[in-house]
């Protein structure tokens, strides 16, 4: 899914992605934020399923690095030390 391309927001995004927001007064999620509340309703809607769909392949990522993981053995150690409390 990729981000929506909308006004403000796209320019916030590609801000930081150019200059990481180098002097600016405002950190990311703060500029984020700013142009978001700018945004028509039907906009700000996009931006949730944006977000939504995001959070459901992020934690898909995690579920399978923790998998990869398991079956590699490198969670072992911290399952020994865990079932021996």
């Amino acid at each position: 899914m990729t981000l929506p391309m909308l006004g403000s927001v796209y320019f916030a995004v590609m801000a930081f992605e150019h200059d990481g927001w180098a002097g600016s007064n405002q950190n990311t999620v703060e500029s984020i934020t700013a142009a978001i509340a700018e945004l028509p309703p039907a906009e700000v809607a996009q931006v949730r399923e944006w977000l939504a769909g995001w959070s459901e392949h992020a934690e898909a990522e995690w579920d399978n690095q923790i998998e990869a993981d398991e079956r590699s053995g490198r969670l072992d150690a911290l399952a020994d030390q865990a079932l021996a409390k």
